[in-house]
């Protein structure tokens, strides 16, 4: 009995907490989507993905955060707050998706000889 207690306490820990944004892996995009962009646009478009994917780090880091409070506070006080867990969600799925975009967005500049700021 408390073998299982324990394994179910320890798959909710490890596996419904959120990860926090260094630990996420982008999305692969193809850098061909953005051929037709001149350097400017690639420029443009970094700066608007780069500011996205800050705004989003942080929300995927709160929630990571948020996450490993709860899961503190259950294993000390209240182990039916687990149920409190918001792991992984829309924002940390948006944050990998503009990884992914950032990166061909940077490989399409490079294909061009841009010279772009790197984000």
């Amino acid at each position: 009995m408390r073998n299982t207690i324990a394994l179910t306490l320890t798959a909710l820990l490890f596996g419904g907490c959120a990860s926090h944004s260094e630990d996420l892996q982008s999305v692969e995009i193809s850098p061909a989507q953005y051929a037709a962009y001149d350097c400017a646009q690639l420029g443009s478009e970094i700066q608007r993905v780069a500011d996205w994917e800050e705004y989003l780090k942080s929300e995927v880091d709160a929630n990571a955060e948020h996450d490993e409070l709860v899961v503190g506070f259950s294993i000390v006080l209240f182990p039916p707050a687990l149920i409190f867990l918001e792991g992984d969600g829309k924002a940390a799925d948006e944050y990998a998706r503009l990884m992914g975009e950032r990166k061909a967005l940077q490989a399409a500049g490079v294909e061009k000889n841009c010279q772009l700021a790197q984000q």
